[in-house]
């Protein structure tokens, strides 16, 4: 991200796909002339109940909502966090689901015009 950064990278006037795990960091190699947009897919929440082979997580704490939501000081989540890790997808990403792939990709080709 630091040398995508340096060499302005989002400034170039190419399409690029920037892929990091790294949101807020990422983030900042757009600007309002050079915008950039997230596309992200989603599993149903009940699939993790449904199939076992699925990796479960503790629902006391959910590490998504965290870093959407940017609060990794406080014990505890709530729903304040949770409504800002929803508007942060709201406005920041195309939206596709694991279960309608085909569908989610060609909705991004459109979006994207690939």
């Amino acid at each position: 991200i630091e040398r995508a950064k340096q060499v302005h990278l989002a400034s170039r006037g190419n399409k690029i796909v920037i892929t990091s795990p790294f949101i807020r960091q990422a983030a900042e190699l757009f600007d309002t002339e050079n915008f950039g947009r997230m596309f992200c897919f989603f599993r149903h929440p009940l699939d993790y109940d449904l199939h076992d082979d699925l990796p479960t997580f503790s629902r006391d704490d959910n590490w998504l909502t965290r870093l959407l939501s940017d609060d990794h000081d406080n014990e505890v989540i709530g729903f304040k966090e949770l409504g800002v890790a929803k508007q942060v997808v709201r406005q920041t990403c195309v939206v596709g689901t694991l279960d309608k792939m085909e569908l989610s990709v060609y909705r991004m080709a459109d979006y994207y015009g690939w």
